[in-house]
């Protein structure tokens, strides 16, 4: 299968080298910030639309991809209740005791699309988001690689309305003598 890639953060680059023992991957197109310029294999295609492959996998992409048949999101969270941004941030602070990663088609709406396939990890006390990131590091390139055969069958759930998570953060500081131990626990976690 050939695949355009979305998105060049560490992750998208621990997914491409997945991919390339058993798919072509055609091509990246960055995203807008530069965070981290990345060490992606691929060549970079400033004009996607004038390539030849399959299917796009995004991947961290931090725009909406107007290519939307045959367009697929790895989000790093278990849709349809994580949905959005800052999602490992919102974990601890929620206190949820598992996440995961969700592999689905993308639709018009961020994050609404039907799921082909998830993987979950439990979220221990006194996770941080880096440990978070390390889990979801480890599962993506295998979810990516499950996802991908599985939508090649057409396999995948019914959409639903995820719970959304906008790009920018709360980070106001908690009520040190008012709120309960846990929730400041949370909040200094999160904050690492």
């Amino acid at each position: 299968m050939r695949i355009m890639l979305y998105g060049n953060s560490y992750v998208t680059e621990l997914v491409e080298r997945t991919l390339m023992h058993w798919h072509e991957v055609v091509g990246h197109v960055p995203c807008n910030h530069t965070a981290f310029p990345g060490r992606m294999r691929s060549e970079v295609v400033e004009f996607p639309e004038h390539m030849d492959y399959d299917l796009a996998l995004s991947v961290f992409y931090d725009r909406k991809v107007k290519l939307l048949d045959g367009a697929y999101n790895l989000h790093p969270g278990l849709l349809p209740r994580w949905g959005g941004c800052n999602i490992l941030y919102h974990t601890i602070v929620e206190g949820a005791t598992e996440q995961g990663v969700t592999f689905h088609r993308m639709t018009e709406d961020f994050d609404a699309g039907p799921i082909v396939t998830t993987a979950t990890y439990p979220v221990r006390k006194g996770d941080c988001i880096l440990s978070l990131y390390t889990r979801v590091c480890a599962i993506m390139p295998g979810v990516a690689l499950a996802g991908l055969e599985l939508a090649k069958r057409g396999l995948e759930a019914p959409a639903q309305k995820p719970t959304y998570y906008p790009r920018s953060l709360k980070m106001a500081k908690p009520k040190l003598y008012t709120q309960a131990r846990e929730d400041i626990t949370a909040w200094i976690r999160s904050q690492r």
